[in-house]
């Protein structure tokens, strides 16, 4: 007599991290988990990435470890090269020793590895006790999310930021009041979604004591 086993269940592979969308701006790792509970046991786990549109930079059918993915690169010659909101799919597939295939599990991954263009503060001059609204430009592949006001390497606030930053640019603003005459270096710290940052130029402010003026050829009384 002769038996055989029958596995007629289809085995599971499931992509748990990062969040479907989030930003990745360097190399990051994939969790997976591979299952099979029809008897038979898995047999292959494979996997692919796709970087849009630029194509399969690894082939879907790559073998894999069951439960693991390889590191995704990223960067212009990474497996996830092209920059933008779900630019990245990794998909993952196994089967079991019965030929049972799983569904294909897809998460796609937003990308962006260039930091934000961040210019000088202006204006350059203030004065004393007088509220000052200061401005620089900025632009992002993706969005910028955030600029910090810097006075003389010490954060002094967030900036008022639009809420859409691309690559087509905006303008950050940031009240200041300073109530001390003299020099001050400023500048503005800029961030995107992806956690990438650059320092913008600094501007030197020159802070002066307000100049107090008298109508001409007018008699005083002292």
């Amino acid at each position: 007599r002769v038996d055989f086993g029958v596995d007629w269940t289809v085995p599971t592979s499931v992509i748990s991290a990062p969040a479907a969308g989030s930003w990745q701006a360097s190399n990051f790792t994939v969790s997976v988990s591979d299952s099979d509970s029809g008897g038979s046991g898995l047999n292959i786990c494979e996997y692919g990435v796709y970087s849009d549109p630029a194509g399969w930079t690894v082939p879907f059918g790559t073998a894999r470890t069951c439960d693991s993915v390889p590191q995704i690169t990223v960067g212009s010659t990474g497996n996830c090269r092209n920059t933008g909101s779900n630019k990245c799919q990794v998909q993952i597939y196994s089967r079991d020793a019965a030929g049972n295939p799983s569904a294909t599990d897809m998460r796609a991954y937003s990308i962006d590895y260039t930091a934000p263009t961040v210019g000088a503060i202006s204006p350059a001059s203030a004065i004393v006790n007088a509220a000052t609204t200061y401005s620089v430009s900025a632009s992002d592949n993706s969005n910028v999310t955030y600029c910090v006001f810097n006075v003389d390497g010490v954060a002094d606030g967030n900036m008022s930021v639009p809420a859409s930053c691309g690559p087509s640019g905006c303008t950050a603003t940031y009240g200041k009041t300073f109530t001390s005459a003299g020099s001050r270096t400023v500048k503005a710290i800029c961030g995107d979604a992806a956690g990438n940052y650059t320092t913008g130029s600094s501007t030197t402010v020159t802070v002066a004591e307000p100049t107090l003026t008298y109508p001409s050829n007018t008699w005083q009384r002292l």
